[in-house]
């Protein structure tokens, strides 16, 4: 008896139809609930910073549309207020960055820089929540989420 049985498991295959569906079907869950677990919730953007060569340059509260330049860039800091938003520039020794805030869509985009021919920083995709970043390496510009703000290290 046990003979035909094992004959016949030979015969069949070693996956049938529906051993595979039931393998695909348990995977799909799996990745369905490692994505609603592991994927990390986003905020929408309160606020954001701007640093330049680690130094905070700026502070902008997108609820009140506020921006609070630091006293030793205030000469670097331009604000011209728009419809439904404001042009941010700032200019130091390495350059010209500018940026356009956002107020209704709570978000800020790069949108002209002088820091290479192909201006790549003002591809980077809008900041619209409390993930992301937007670099400027050559001109060293940092703009990110008031709440992931890292501060530079004390040294002294």
């Amino acid at each position: 008896m046990s003979a035909k049985i094992f004959s016949r498991a030979r015969e069949s295959g070693f996956f049938r139809k529906w051993d595979i569906l039931v393998y695909v079907a348990v995977a799909l869950i799996a990745a369905v609930l490692l994505a609603v677990f592991l994927v990390p919730e986003r905020e929408a953007l309160d606020a954001f910073e701007v640093f330049y060569d680690n130094e905070r340059v700026l502070r902008c509260d997108l609820g009140s549309g506020e921006i609070a330049v630091e006293e030793n860039f205030a000469d670097a800091v331009s604000v011209t207020e728009g419809e439904g938003g404001l042009t941010v520039t700032v200019t130091t020794e390495r350059g010209t960055n500018v940026f356009y805030v956002d107020i209704g869509a709570r978000s800020v985009k790069m949108t002209d820089a002088d820091c290479s021919v192909s201006e790549d920083c003002t591809y980077m995709p809008a900041l619209t929540d409390s993930g992301g970043s937007i670099v400027c390496v050559p001109n060293r510009i940092k703009i990110l989420p008031a709440d992931t703000a890292v501060q530079p290290p004390v040294t002294g």
